[in-house]
Parts: C-alpha cells; structure tokens; sequence
C-alpha cells in the first residue's frame, strides 16, 4: 500500500503528464510533473522522491530518459525508477532494466497498473535493503567471532604458565582437568590411609 510518497514524473507530453499526476494524486502520491529533464534534476536537489517515472523519448538532445535516470540514482541511491516507453523502444528498455535496475512500463497503460509496478517495486526496495542489513550484520558477527578466537589463542599461552606456576601440571592441562585430578588423589589417599582414632594414637 502506497500513502504519502513522492514521485517525480518527467514527460515532455503535457497531456500524459497531467494524467498520470492526476492519476497517482487519486492513489495518495504526491506527484510532480516536469516536461524536461534539465529541470527534473533541478527539483530532485532540491527535494527528495521516492520514485521518479520517466519517459525514456524526451525530444531533448541533452539527456533522454535512462541518461535522466542515472542522474538521480547518482542523487539518491535508493529511489525507484520506472521508465515509459513505447513499444518501438522496448529493447531498450528491458537493456535498461538489466543494467541500471530500472523498470519499464509500455505506453499506453492504465494508472493502475502503474500502482501495481510501484507497490511491487516497492516491495523489493525494501527487500534489499532487509538483506544488505542482513548481510552487514553476518559479516560484524564473522568478524566478532574472529576477535573472540583470536584473545582465546592469545590466553592459551598464559593459562598454561599460570598452571605450571601453580602446580606444576602438565603444559596444555586445564585448569579443571588440574582440579579433578586434585580432588581424585585425595580422595585416593583418605580410602587407603584413613585418619587414626584417639585410642589408636595413643
């Protein structure tokens, strides 16, 4: 469900700019229009969007719609970009897809399929992102634990001049292992040497 997001749309066709303002204005997106690109990037400094909806033939020898596009991915990493286009240009279109993570309505369409792409797009916007923070938190984790090795084969050494020091056990001993085996002969040694009674003393 789409409420309260921006989106910048660029088309040099007034009419099919205002229809799809009007239309997304219905759906609670606060859309603004723009007939080139030049201008485009002008109002995307200035404000942030969630989405910008582009047509890819803009008649502007500066900057066409994928060119357009990249500019603002360059602004801000995150937004979602849809690029219209006519079926003359779907090649170039689905290219853009693949390689700028754009992707593509195929003019003429309703604006409800254009919610529809959004709310997916959306979607897995967010799905990404769950996993890049995943996968940040996996890799603070790894190198968590490679800390934690590393202090304990940094003790291994002083645990054992710290037994030797104080019993003279074994190098590699444990300090349990020292204390079990402790506990073991004296209780060897009260089995077979039970303490004298009085009478026997004297």
């Amino acid at each position: 469900m789409l409420k309260n997001e921006k989106a910048l749309v660029v088309d040099d066709d007034p009419m099919i700019l205002d229809m799809i303002c009007d239309g997304m204005e219905n759906y609670h997106i606060q859309a603004v229009p723009v007939n080139n690109p030049m201008d485009a990037l002008k109002v995307a400094e200035e404000e942030k969007f969630d989405f910008a909806i582009l047509d890819y033939d803009l008649q502007r020898p500066e900057m066409n719609g994928i060119q357009l596009g990249k500019e603002l991915q360059n602004l801000y990493p995150e937004i979602i970009i849809i690029l219209m286009t006519g079926y003359h240009n779907i090649k170039i279109a689905v290219e853009a897809t693949r390689n700028f993570a754009f992707d593509h309505m195929i003019k003429p369409f309703r604006i409800d399929q254009l919610i529809s792409m959004l709310e997916r797009s959306k979607r897995e916007s967010h799905l990404l992102a769950e996993n890049r923070e995943l996968m940040a938190t996996i890799q603070t984790l790894r190198e968590e634990i490679d800390s934690l090795k590393t202090a304990i084969s940094e003790l291994q050494p002083l645990n054992a001049r710290m037994i030797n020091a104080a019993g003279g056990a074994p190098a590699g001993r444990s300090i349990a292992q020292q204390h079990v085996a402790k506990s073991y002969e004296r209780q060897k040694s009260h089995r077979f040497n039970p303490p004298k009674s009085p009478d026997e003393e004297s």
